[in-house]
């Protein structure tokens, strides 16, 4: 399933919300609706592999190692 942002439904908007829920302790957005993108399975599975991967730190979740993540992320396109 893929998010539907109605042209001027306030989109940016949106993930400008999720976005500040992403900043609360113990929330990470991720997925195809949480970062309102269309991408592939494999992306997908991308981005939750490296959210478990990150959960392998002292702290409990590697937040440097996220952020440095969610860049390579949004260079995620859709395949066909």
């Amino acid at each position: 399933v893929y998010p539907v942002l109605p042209a001027g439904t306030g989109g940016v908007r949106r993930r400008g919300e999720l976005d500040r829920l992403a900043g609360l302790e113990g929330v990470t957005v991720l997925g195809r609706h949480g970062r309102f993108t269309a991408d592939n399975l494999h992306h997908v599975l991308d981005m939750g592999l490296t959210a478990a991967d990150c959960l392998d730190h002292p702290s409990g979740w590697d937040s440097s190692r996220w952020a440095e993540a969610e860049t390579r992320f949004e260079s995620f396109t859709v395949e066909d």
